[in-house]
Parts: structure tokens; C-alpha cells; sequence
């Protein structure tokens, strides 16, 4: 994902200068705190209290301080020992020592005349298109948090290219809004579900998909659009660019926090700029899911994976974003180079719902073919860490992968850079495209699998065609490699690459029997029509 948090420069004061001088509001804690503290705490934002005066700050120093020196705010989980990256928010120590100092010295206001700091402006775009949340929703937080998702009325009718992108919270009690564009075939459970409790939308924790029509055959869908406090509008490089399918659903998904104030109707709007000009790189959001999560009720749990490019040239992750629910409690991500050595990626050592954003590594971060990145997601399910649901805190229970609440999710967000190729035409077969591969490297079931010229869909219609005319005959060979076949298929939609590589890489043995089993029953009076039905030509 693209979609980074504001931060600032900071002082060159040393810790030394301190000590020689009384450390005052003006000059020297003012400037610190709108650059820091003011571009999320400010009057209407969606912070539960203003930090723009003196008169606002020094009541709360003591509390501010306990927060700067937990490292809890400004708010910027990675561990400074993993990856280096653009626009960190911590406070340098210098910084931290200014504040301590101040709080020591009974927070003196010091030279009204030094005046103050400018809060650091957030430029918005100008967007060529704009889209508001359906009116007459306002949030009920009155117990918890809220988690909705809303339709906008916008309408795709062909490929689109989004350059820039802005959200604008309309509430107090926004916390966080990510945007979506969901494939078509989503569309009617969307209109279905919205407002089918009575209330404009519809519930949505872990993603934007109406509960039981999450459909991950299709890919995962594309984010196009994000908001936390203090962030940025995400203007793509030149020549990058998001890609809107056509007929895409797109859907809202915001957070509404307890702490927000009053609750008042929500008026949050996406806007956007969009190109006639074809990019050479499509922005793509992959996430990395471990999806066997088993977490017993009083454990401390821990799950990894290895994610590895399957493809012949290097993949450039461009961000990266970690995603658990609120037993989570650490995340790490770590490159398997090719040379054996390791590399830290991104390290969450204290895991908080509330502060998802993503991070963009410094000098960038590629997978080489043959690279892997390990994800690890540690969980804490013991009693004193349950969530607190209408003023109650939960009993342990048993928890695995789900979109729920109480169920937990381990995901690392990436945005990878693409090279733009052109959709299939309107009304096209699944494997539009694969005679390139087939005329490369023929008729066989290896060939079609490791075809990186289809879409992803292809690869569903070749083995639910085969399992559905030959996996019969091929039966003790497809046992053989299931386990293998499930875990590719899976590793393919989420990295992007074939499943057809992975295979070969992983179960060489078994896959080289299936393709010996498959390739002659492919050709076959039965599976030749339904391999004909995906578009694959294959004579018989």
C-alpha cells in the first residue's frame, strides 16, 4: 500500500544546549509540538483533545510526557532496529530530553514575543473526481468502536488510472477509512447487504466484504484510497498509477472511534485524480495472509510463513503494512536472501489496532526469484489481554482466521510495482492470452499453470476444468500433491506469480506425475471441450 503518515523535520538542538538554558513553551516546546503533536490534535480534527495552545498543552505535560517516553506518541510502531523508513514519527531523544526538562521545570510559558511555529501545512490535490459517503449516517459508539462499510456512487464503465487520491474525514469519530474497488461479481452481495440492517451500509471488521461473500478465487481487493490522522495525500510517482477494473464496486470502509467527541453525521469524501495516459507501472495491493491460525484460550501463540518470488525478475515491494486483529501483539517480516543471509523488513514489537498505516522502506525493498519473505504473527490470548465489549472484558476463547471482531487475521500488506499489461477485452474467455504460452511451450498442463500472460481467473478455470473432467483418472497423482497444490494456489493469489512455478519449485516429484497423468487426459473427448470453455485450445 502507498498510503504513508505525515511527519517532520526535526532539531538540531543538542542535549547539551538544554541543559545551558531554561527550556520554555515558546521557542522551544511550541515548534515541537506542531510539528509533531498539532497535525492530528487540532480543533475539529479526529483526536479526543486540541494540543495547539499553551493553555491546551501544559494541563496534559505530565500525561504527554508518560506517552513521548513510551514511545506511545507520536504514533509509529516499527522497531528502529528493523528497516529504515521515509517519514518516521519518532521523537529524537533530543527532543524527548526537551520535553522532559519542560515538564521538570513546572513547564515555564517563557517570551510571548518569540511568537509560534506554523503547524505543517497538508496540501490538498485537486481532484478531477470526487466522491461523498451516502448522507444520513451518524456513528454509534455510544459502548465501542463502529466498523462500517458504505457504497459510493461512483461508476467505472472502463479501465480507469488513479494518479492521486485524498480522503477527507466528515466526523470527529473518524479514526481510519480505507477505499476499495471490488471486482463486478461482487456487486449485487454489496447492494444486498447495504442497509439491510436498517442503517445506511453494512458491518465490516476485518474487510470490505459482506459477511459470506468474500471470494479470494478473484484476488484480493484493490485499495484504492486511505486515511488516518496526520496522513498525506498519496500522489504516485510518474508513470505509476492504480488501475480501476471496469464495473468495479467501490466501497468505503471506515472506522469510527469511541473517543471522538460527539457523535455527528459523517460526511467523509474520496477524491481523486484520474489519467488518459497508460502508466508503465500498475500499483498493486497484495496481502500476505496466514490463514491456520489455531490460538488456544490462554496461549501465547505464534504463526509463520514463507511468501517466495516465483517469478524470473525481481518484484519491488513498495510498502508495507501489517494487519491483526486485537489479540495481536507482534508481527515480524524478514527477507530469506538468495545468499543465504537474512534481512529485517518491517518489526511490530507492540501491535496496536488502532494505529494500521503503512511504511515505505527508504532505498526500497526487492524480492529476488528465488527470495522469500517470512511472516511471523504472535497473539496473546491470556485473560488480561481480551477485548472489552459493552463495558466488559471477554473470556478466552478459542480463535482462528475470521473477518469478526473476536476472530484475528494475520496479514502483511504490500504494494508491489507491476509492469502495466492491458485487460482482456469485454466478454473474453478466462484464458485470453494463452496462446502466447502454449505456442512457446505447448500443449500441457506445466505450460498453462506457469503462463504469466493470463489472468489470474485462467488459472481457475484450468483446474476446476481439469478437476471437474480428469482429476478422476489422474486420482493417486493429484492425492500425491495436494497438500502442495493447495499451498501454491494459495501463495499465487496472494504473490501475483503462477501457481504452475511454485509447484515446481516445491513438489517437483509430485507435480512432474501429475503433469504425466494430466497432460494426455487434457487432450482427452472429455476435458478438450472444457478446457475450449476457458479458451484454451488444445487439440485432441
Amino acid at each position: 500500500m502507498l498510503f504513508l503518515l505525515f511527519a517532520c523535520s526535526t532539531s538540531n538542538k543538542s542535549t547539551e544546549e538544554m541543559e545551558e538554558k531554561t527550556v520554555e513553551w515558546y521557542g522551544d516546546i511550541q515548534p515541537l509540538v506542531a510539528e509533531n503533536c498539532t497535525t492530528c490534535h487540532f480543533e475539529g480534527g479526529s483526536s479526543p483533545f486540541t494540543l495547539e495552545t499553551y493553555e491546551q498543552v501544559q494541563p496534559l505535560a505530565a500525561v504527554l510526557l508518560a506517552s513521548i517516553e513510551s514511545g506511545s506518541m507520536p504514533p509509529w510502531l516499527p522497531n528502529a532496529d528493523c528497516g529504515d523508513f521515509e517519514k518516521n514519527r519518532q521523537l529524537t531523544k533530543e527532543q524527548k530530553d526537551r520535553f522532559a526538562k519542560w515538564v521538570e521545570n513546572d513547564t515555564p510559558i517563557g517570551d510571548v514575543s518569540l511568537g509560534i511555529s506554523p503547524v505543517p501545512f497538508i496540501e490538498d490535490i485537486i481532484p478531477t473526481h470526487s466522491a461523498k459517503m451516502p448522507a444520513g449516517f451518524t456513528p454509534d459508539t455510544s459502548s465501542n468502536d463502529q466498523y462500517r462499510c458504505f457504497p459510493l456512487d461512483i461508476e467505472f464503465a472502463e479501465e480507469t488510472f488513479i494518479t492521486q487520491t485524498q480522503v477527507i474525514p466528515g466526523s470527529s469519530q473518524v479514526h481510519h477509512v480505507l477505499i476499495y474497488a471490488l471486482d463486478p461479481i461482487i456487486s449485487g452481495a454489496v447492494q444486498s447487504a447495504n442497509g439491510s440492517d436498517g442503517v445506511i451500509g453494512y458491518p465490516c471488521f476485518g474487510d470490505p466484504f459482506p459477511a459470506g461473500s468474500a471470494n479470494y478465487a478473484l484476488g484480493f481487493p484493490t485499495q484504492i484510497g486511505a486515511w488516518v490522522p496526520g496522513l498525506e495525500p498519496a500522489i504516485f510517482d510518474e508513470g505509476t498509477a492504480l488501475r480501476i477494473k471496469p464495473n468495479s464496486t467501490i466501497v468505503m470502509q471506515v472506522h469510527y472511534s469511541a473517543l471522538g467527541g460527539e457523535p455527528t453525521e459523517d460526511s467523509t469524501t474520496y477524491n481523486f485524480v484520474t489519467t488518459d495516459t497508460v502508466p508503465e507501472k500498475i500499483a498493486q495491493t497484495r496481502p500476505l495472509a496466514i490463514q491456520d491460525l489455531d490460538i488456544a484460550p490462554g496461549a501465547t501463540s505464534s504463526f509463520s510463513d514463507m511468501f517466495t518470488n516465483y517469478y524470473d525478475h525481481p518484484m519491488e515491494l513498495r510498502s508495507l503494512a501489517t494487519h491483526m486483529h486485537m489479540l495481536g501483539i507482534e508481527q515480524k517480516s524478514v527477507v530469506h536472501r538468495s545468499d543465504g543471509s537474512e534481512e529485517c523488513a518491517l518489526h511490530i514489537t507492540d501491535w496496536d489496532f488502532a494505529w494500521q498505516q503503512a511504511y515505505k522502506p527508504i532505498n526500497g525493498l526487492f524480492l529476488q526469484p528465488g527470495e522469500s519473505l517470512e511472516v511471523t504473527c504472535t497473539y496473546d490470548n491470556s485473560a488480561t489481554n481480551q477485548p472489552i465489549i459493552d463495558g466488559e472484558q471477554q473470556e478466552p476463547q478459542h480463535v482462528q482466521w475470521g473477518d469478526g471482531t473476536l476472530d484475528e487475521m494475520c496479514l502483511l500488506y504490500t504494494t508491489v510495482m507491476d509492469d502495466y499489461r492491458p485487460l482482456p477485452p469485454a466478454g473474453s474467455a478466462a484464458c485470453y492470452g494463452v496462446e502466447a504460452c502454449i505456442d512457446s511451450c505447448g500443449e500441457s498442463l506445466s505450460c498453462l499453470l506457469a503462463c504469466e500472460t493470463v489472468e489470474f481467473s485462467c488459472l481457475t478455470c484450468t483446474l476446476d476444468g481439469f478437476l471437474g473432467c480428469g482429476f478422476s483418472q489422474c486420482a493417486i497423482e493429484g492425492i500425491q500433491a495436494e497438500s502442495c497444490l493447495r499451498d501454491c494456489y494459495s501463495k499465487s493469489v496472494m504473490m501475483g506469480s503462477t501457481i504452475g512455478s511454485c509447484l515446481a519449485a516445491e513438489c517437483p516429484e509430485q507435480y512432474d506425475n501429475l503433469v504425466a497423468c494430466a497432460d494426455p487426459v487434457l487432450t482427452g473427448s472429455e476435458c478438450a471441450p472444457v478446457m475450449e470453455s476457458c479458451g484454451i485450445p488444445l487439440d485432441e
